[in-house]
Formats: C-alpha cells, sequence, structure tokens
C-alpha cells in the first residue's frame, strides 16, 4: 500500500511539473491574483483592479487606418497627484488593412526598433513620442511574429508638463512601475 502511495504521489508530482514547465514556457506570466480576465473569441488577456476596459475602441491612425480592439484605461489611483493623465492605456487592437504582421503600421510616425524576444516570443516593435507645450504622448506597439493572428498591443502613456501645475501639487510621474504593469499585461495575452 506504501508502495502505491509513493508511487501516487510521485506521479502526482511529475505531473504537476510537466504542467507548470508547459505553462511556464508559453510566455505568459503569472499575473496577481486580484486581477481580471479580458476574454473575446480571439484573444484574453489579464488586467489589473481599477483599470477600466472599452470595447468601444478605436485607434484613429490616420488616413484609411482605423485599428479596433479595447483598451484598458490605467487605475485612477495611479494618476492621483501625479502629472500622468487620466488617458494613458493598453489596448489590445487588430488592423483590417494590413499587408504583414508588424507594428509599424499601428503608429502615424514610428520609429521601427529591432526584434525583441521575451519569454517564448519575439515581437516586432515600433514607438512613437509625441511632445506638446502642454504634454507628450509615448506610445509603443508590440506584435507577437509568427502568429496565426495579427494583435497589436498598445501601450499609450500621456504625460502632462509640471510646469502646467501649481509648484508642489503634484509629483512627477515615474513610468517604470507602469511599465511593468503593462508589460505583465501583455504577457499574459492568450491568442486564439
Amino acid at each position: 500500500m506504501n508502495s502505491f502511495y509513493l508511487f501516487g504521489t510521485g506521479a502526482l508530482v511529475a505531473a504537476l511539473a510537466g504542467i507548470a514547465f508547459i505553462l511556464g514556457n508559453t510566455g505568459n506570466v503569472q499575473t496577481n491574483l486580484d486581477w481580471s480576465r479580458y476574454a473575446t473569441t480571439t484573444f484574453s488577456i489579464s488586467y489589473p483592479p481599477g483599470y477600466v476596459p472599452d470595447e468601444t475602441y478605436v485607434h484613429d491612425i490616420g488616413p484609411g487606418r482605423r485599428a479596433t480592439g479595447v483598451k484598458f484605461t490605467v487605475n485612477p489611483d495611479r494618476v492621483a497627484g501625479t502629472n500622468l493623465a487620466p488617458d494613458s492605456y493598453l489596448s489590445v487592437e487588430s488592423l483590417s488593412t494590413l499587408v504583414t504582421c508588424d507594428a509599424t503600421p499601428y503608429l502615424r510616425d514610428p520609429r521601427t526598433m529591432p526584434p525583441v524576444k521575451d519569454g517564448a516570443y519575439t515581437y516586432s516593435l515600433a514607438r512613437e513620442s509625441v511632445p506638446g507645450d502642454a504634454s507628450t504622448y509615448e506610445e509603443t506597439v508590440y506584435v507577437r511574429t509568427g502568429e496565426g493572428r495579427c494583435l497589436a498591443v498598445h501601450y499609450v502613456i500621456h504625460i502632462n508638463n509640471l510646469g502646467q501645475y501649481n509648484l508642489g501639487t503634484v509629483r512627477p510621474f515615474k513610468s517604470a512601475s507602469l511599465l511593468e504593469e503593462f508589460d505583465k499585461m501583455r504577457r499574459s495575452l492568450v491568442i486564439r
């Protein structure tokens, strides 16, 4: 009886280790337990508490280029007391007019970057910075290469210039923790 128990326990541990290995090699990362999961027939993605999904999202890129999808506006708690604008978001979007599946067509005036390997996936990457007198938009688009379905994960970080505020009323927003959160969201994407 004891040998059967040890064999059964060993088999269970081996099976769980195999599942963990397979999941660990999908390129997805474990998100926090309090995150929610958003799903459609074509993809699913996890997002943190306080983020607001908008299924009516349309990204008007330029003449003849409109991407559609869903955007997740950042938690208002992140914005409070900083110069981060409340319209900052991450979106999952697609373009029906794509000829090749890469990140460049998702931005008006992109800087194409070298491909990036992250976990099990390689991404086409493009960036755009739109500075203004009152604020700056920093945009980054990731598109997985080699996928059957072409979906972009689009980061939009809108920072208001500190000069617009009374001295000492807001602190400069540090984007590192937001980028880390956006990266976790991107890595949680499952394309169906």
